[in-house]
């Protein structure tokens, strides 16, 4: 069989939420379109998740504008707030693990083979009633990060929106205008896919948090038992 790191590269080419769009195997349950569903769920989500937090925030005495730390960038001052830090670390981890939830949803992996279920005559039928299930909660979303987004924009000419992107202007030179959070956000969303996600991914690939033998929370070592016994039964009728 094949290795640790091969089976981790193998998990991330097939679950990633960007390079399992590209690199997935075609033998893969999870087809494209679902894929193409979550990664647009993903986007929703953390708009929706940011701006409704910084708005929150303003109403609720703009705390998250609080200068923590000042560097210099391009011979300017740059101010780094705890808005700031708050959405690079705590919300980029909300962002992974929604990402980590939705993706269990769409796999439906009860109803796969290997899964609790998959063995039942009606299983093949119903390994897509995920990713159907989330189709109207995901065109909910987009709605509502459009909306998140525009109460956002109105929001930006107010001084305290002003400190609060500082470090942002100064970065794209306001060249985003209204729109400059949206800077923020694709940060954001860098850490959510490409630092936070591999994190909690290998955590679950490991199987530490379900030592080896829940389902879901098993990871690679329950998976290698399930595989393990379904060919041994395969070898003892012959």
């Amino acid at each position: 069989g094949n290795s640790w790191i091969e089976d981790w590269i193998q998990w991330m080419r097939n679950n990633h939420m960007v390079f399992g769009i590209c690199f997935h195997h075609r033998c893969h349950p999870i087809q494209a379109w679902e894929r193409l569903i979550v990664f647009i769920g993903s986007i929703a989500f953390g708009l929706t998740a940011s701006n409704f937090a910084f708005i929150w925030d303003r109403y609720d005495g703009g705390g998250m504008a609080d200068h923590l730390y000042t560097f210099d960038f391009n011979d300017q001052q740059v101010i780094l707030t705890k808005g700031v830090v708050v959405l690079w670390t705590l919300g980029s981890i909300c962002h992974s693990v929604f990402d980590l939830v939705v993706w269990r949803v769409t796999a439906c992996a009860c109803c796969q083979p290997g899964g609790k279920c998959g063995k039942i005559s009606c299983a093949r039928s119903c390994r897509d009633c995920g990713s159907y299930t989330l189709i109207p909660v995901i065109l909910g979303m987009v709605v509502v990060a459009g909306y998140a987004c525009y109460l956002r924009a109105n929001n930006q000419n107010d001084a305290l929106e002003q400190d609060d992107d500082d470090v942002y202007e100064q970065i794209v030179a306001g060249a985003l205008g209204e729109f400059s959070f949206l800077a923020k956000y694709l940060v954001e969303l860098f850490l959510a896919w490409f630092v936070y996600f591999p994190v909690f991914g290998t955590i679950m690939f490991s199987g530490i948090l379900g030592c080896g033998g829940l389902p879901i929370l098993g990871g690679r070592p329950r998976d290698k038992e399930l595989v393990e016994e379904e060919l041994s039964g395969s070898y003892s009728k012959f």
